[in-house]
């Protein structure tokens, strides 16, 4: 017989009886997921404490019999033991070590979200506390920017003037998130659900409040002046896709992606070079000796032009040299994971960067992770993400023109923003991109083996897919 899942299947959708608290636990995790302020050590969160009543439930309403793993599952696990080789390489094996339980730490609260969204129900939820949670924070930040302006009230863990090349000193919004950027990254996941859910069939009379929370959301994501930008638009131009819109809209999808394409190459320019001064000198100087082309007028003086530029590397750039110089000494095992800041700390002791970057890290997540676990860890992390980009693209055309579409466009849309991002920070550490991977494989999933009972024959259970899945 096959192994049985116990579930209801209405339309080709599971729906598992995990009861009430499963449900609460779920949404309070993701939605705590914004609230980056922390008392505990190693940067523990208050969300990884309400993990832990999660954990409790779904164990006791009988999760782990619906476990299951596939393609991305094992890619997760090649990327988890790729970092493990850190242990043996490290020169600071505290610091590994600590880096090392946070994913085995972040690969379990995956396999345990992406469990749960296998179901109906739960994936909506998760959805929603997604959008709901991006919504709310950027709620704040508006109230924090009226206060601001008007009072002049300031708060350092929600945004002050900081200075920014080529703008000067401006109010960068933080919201208790550690930098701008890493704000930015989380309003990039909100944005894509956001919009896909306003895009939904279902959304109806919500689709006004959505537009408005996803004003809100664009505000802020604007008010930190950061790299995230990009990301944010690419997530934002997948997610929204509305229907019957024409072929007017095609041109218009069109005109954003040059649009983004034109921002992303400005973001690299400005990422990488600062610009003091720059003069255009324009004078005439006598004619060139020797033979000129007889085309060309031959006048006895010809105009000159001068360009002048001072210019020097930012930080950004300096950082990603550095990685990959450290990627090269280091090839096969890297110097360890979470070591890179003695890296940054060398270069600062050598002149190569200033005291604002002290100690900082490689800012790049796929250089970061090279020079931190060489190519045993760097492999299983593009392949992760190939996988990713491969199983998601494959449910989106698949789902196109079900009530599972918006879910599968809000996910990807969500990766690939936050992949974009991922030329300025390490993303792999972010919370909010483990629950967009879990959400959008336990959409895979509950579409690939949906399973009904048989109401005659011998009461096995029947597989919508061409195998059973593996249950634990």
């Amino acid at each position: 017989m096959l192994t049985e899942v116990r579930g209801d299947v209405t339309a080709g959708k599971l729906n598992i009886p995990y009861g009430r608290i499963v449900p609460v636990f779920l949404l309070a995790y993701i939605l705590s997921l914004g609230f980056a302020w922390s008392p505990f050590p190693f940067n523990m969160q208050w969300s990884d404490i309400i993990f832990l009543g999660l954990l409790g439930g779904f164990v006791a309403r009988g999760g782990l019999r619906h476990v299951q793993f596939t393609g991305p599952d094992y890619a997760v696990f090649a990327y988890v033991a790729g970092s493990l080789n850190s242990l043996i390489w490290a020169n600071r094996d505290g610091d590994s070590a600590i880096h090392v339980v946070k994913l085995v730490y972040l690969a379990s609260m995956y396999i345990v979200v992406r469990t749960l969204c296998m179901d109906e129900d739960l994936r909506r939820l998760a959805a929603w506390g997604i959008a709901g949670g991006a919504a709310l924070l950027s709620l704040l930040g508006a109230m924090y920017l009226l206060a601001y302006s008007l009072f002049g009230i300031s708060d350092g863990a929600l945004g002050v003037p900081r200075s920014v090349p080529y703008l000067g000193p401006v109010l960068r919004l933080e919201l208790n998130f550690y930098t701008p950027e890493l704000l930015g990254c989380y309003l990039t996941v909100g944005v894509a659900f956001m919009l896909a859910l306003r895009t939904a069939p279902f959304a109806g009379r919500r689709a006004t409040w959505l537009t408005l929370a996803f004003l809100l959301i664009l505000t802020t994501e604007t008010l930190t002046f950061s790299h995230s930008l990009v990301g944010f638009a690419v997530a934002a131009l997948i997610a929204f896709h509305p229907r019957n819109m024409g072929t007017w809209w095609v041109w218009v999808r069109r005109g954003l992606a040059v649009s983004i394409v034109l921002l992303f190459i400005g973001m690299l320019f400005v990422s990488t070079f600062y610009v003091h001064e720059f003069s255009v000198e324009s004078r005439t100087v006598p004619r060139p000796i020797g033979p000129v082309d007889s085309h060309v007028l031959q006048s006895e003086t010809w105009p000159h032009l001068t360009i002048n530029a001072t210019y020097s590397y930012l930080h950004y750039h300096v950082l990603k040299v550095l990685a990959w110089e450290t990627f090269v000494e280091h090839p096969l095992g890297g110097l360890g994971l979470g070591t890179f800041p003695s890296v940054s700390e060398q270069a600062y002791q050598g002149s190569r960067l200033s005291r604002s970057c002290r100690g900082c890290e490689p800012h790049n997540t796929v250089l970061g992770q090279l020079a931190e676990t060489g190519l045993v860890g760097g492999i299983p992390l593009l392949v992760l993400w190939g996988w990713l980009f491969a199983d998601g693209w494959k449910i989106l055309r698949s789902s196109q023109g079900t009530d599972s579409e918006w879910i599968a466009r809000a996910c990807l849309g969500g990766l690939v923003g936050l992949f974009v991002n991922g030329l300025y920070t390490d993303v792999m550490h972010f919370r909010f991109l483990w629950v967009d991977m879990a959400v959008l494989n336990g959409l895979i999933l509950s579409t690939r083996w949906a399973h009904v009972r048989t109401q005659q024959g011998n009461g096995q259970t029947a597989y919508l897919g061409a195998e059973a899945p593996t249950t634990v």
